[in-house]
C-alpha cells in the first residue's frame, strides 16, 4: 500500500478504537479510509513509546537493503527460516514488525535473503512426519521372506494440504530446502479381521490404533462367538493392519 498523508485524529482515533476491541475492518468503516495492519500497529508503537501518532521527521531513520534488517536480526530470520522454510516473504515481513518492530518493505526482504544472507528459494525435500529409519528396517525385516502372493497392499490416500499449496522453501546456496509434513488430513483406520480357511469369521474397523484391551475384547466378544456356533476347530490369522502406516503386525493361534 503506497504511503500517503493522513489525519492526525484519525490515527488516534483509529488506535484508540483498536484498543477498545473494535475489528479492523469496522474501523476502516467508521473512518472511511482505507489503511494496512502494519500502519495501525506502527501507530500503536509510537503512540506507546512516544505518547504521539505523529513521528518527528528528525528522527526518521535511513532504510535500504543494508541497514534495514541489522546482522543480528538477520540470524534470528535465518533460524527462523530454518524451522519454517515454506514462509512467504509477505509472512517474513509481518514477523519482522511483529517480532522484532521492523518495518521494511517485500523487495528488500527479497534482496536481503538472495544477496546478503546467501538464502535462495528451491524445490522442497519432502519428508513425512511417520518417516522412521528404524521402522522401516524392522518392517522389511519382518516382510523379506514372506511370498508376494500372501501380500496385500492399502494405497495411502492422505495428504497433507500445506505441503501440496507450499511446494518451495528456502535455504542457503546448495543445500537443500527440507520441509516435514505437519499432518495427514484424510482419518486413519486399522483393521482386525479373524480369517479362517473357510473366510473371514470376523471383522473388527475402528479409527486410530488398537491396543491390547481391544485385541481382548475382539477374542471374547467377536470370534468366540462365532467358533462356539461353529461347533469345530478352525486355523485362524490374525491380521493387525494400520491402512495408512507400513506397519503390519500379525499372529498365529
Amino acid at each position: 500500500m503506497p504511503r500517503r498523508p493522513l489525519n492526525s485524529y484519525v490515527k488516534y482515533l483509529a488506535v484508540d478504537l483498536r484498543s477498545q476491541g473494535v475489528n479492523i475492518n469496522e474501523i476502516k468503516r467508521i473512518v472511511r479510509i482505507d489503511f494496512s495492519n502494519s500502519s495501525l500497529h506502527r501507530w500503536t508503537k509510537l503512540l506507546q513509546r512516544t505518547g504521539s501518532v505523529v513521528r518527528n521527521p528528525n528522527e526518521y531513520n535511513k532504510f535500504g537493503p543494508s541497514v534495514s534488517i541489522p546482522p543480528r536480526i538477520q540470524e534470528k530470520l535465518r533460524e527462523y527460516l530454518n524451522k519454517n522454510p515454506t514462509t512467504y516473504l509477505a509472512e517474513i515481513q509481518e514477523w519482522l514488525l511483529k517480532e522484532h518492530d521492523i518495518l521494511t518493505c517485500i523487495s528488500t526482504i527479497d534482496q536481503t535473503l538472495r544477496n546478503v544472507m546467501k538464502i535462495s528459494l528451491k524445490k522442497n525435500h519432502l519428508v513425512n512426519s511417520k518417516r522412521s529409519d528404524s521402522m522401516m528396517a524392522e518392517y522389511l525385516a519382518q516382510v523379506g521372506t514372506m511370498p508376494a502372493e500372501f501380500m496385500v497392499f492399502a494405497d495411502e490416500s492422505s495428504i497433507c494440504q500445506r505441503s501440496l499449496i507450499r511446494m518451495r522453501g528456502r535455504a542457503p546456496h546448495a543445500q537443500r530446502s527440507h520441509h516435514q509434513t505437519n499432518h495427514s488430513n484424510a482419518k486413519r483406520y486399522s483393521l482386525l479381521p479373524g480369517i479362517s480357511l473357510y473366510g473371514v469369521l470376523g471383522l473388527n474397523i475402528k479409527e486410530g490404533l488398537f491396543k491390547r484391551p481391544d485385541f481382548e475384547s475382539f477374542l471374547k466378544h467377536t470370534l468366540r462367538c462365532v467358533i462356539n456356533m461353529v461347533g469345530f476347530f478352525l486355523i485362524i490369522l490374525f491380521f493387525y493392519i494400520n491402512i495408512l502406516t507400513p506397519n503390519v503386525k500379525q499372529e498365529y493361534t
